[in-house]
């Protein structure tokens, strides 16, 4: 399965705008893999998703207990009938809070590089969470 091999660059994404100068301000990624397609003006979307998912950089503050890493996806309309199976094609990605969890999804797919999709990866990790278990 050669095309997750390459799946995994998307989670190098906040590595890859540490290195470019002119991304130094950027505070929150939104990934998209190449074949969405959206019908209607970006910023309104985004500004959509912001408010109805609460989408805020998290508290922080070096006094402040460590906020949990954190990225957002959204349910694949192809699955809509299952309670939840993330569309891993598109996510947001906060600069510092991110990082953990990409790193967690990364790992997971090197642990099964025979998987035919991504999404089975972090659905995996979204179901241990959603169970309370750990990475």
């Amino acid at each position: 399965y050669e095309a997750v091999k390459y799946k995994r660059f998307k989670t190098y994404i906040m590595d890859y705008i540490d290195f470019v100068p002119e991304l130094k301000d950027v505070e929150w990624v939104y990934y998209m893999d190449i074949d969405i397609l959206l019908g209607a003006p970006l910023v309104p979307f985004i500004q959509e998703l912001e408010s109805k998912y609460n989408i805020q950089p998290p508290d922080l503050d070096e006094s402040a207990v460590s906020a949990p890493s954190k990225l957002y996806f959204f349910k694949n309309m192809e699955y809509a009938r299952r309670s939840f199976y993330a569309n891993s094609g598109f996510f947001i990605a906060h600069r510092e809070s991110s990082r953990e969890c990409l790193t967690i999804w990364r790992n997971r797919m090197n642990k099964r590089p025979t998987e035919k999709f991504d999404q089975a990866s972090i659905n995996s990790i979204v179901r241990r969470t959603l169970d309370g278990l750990n990475n």
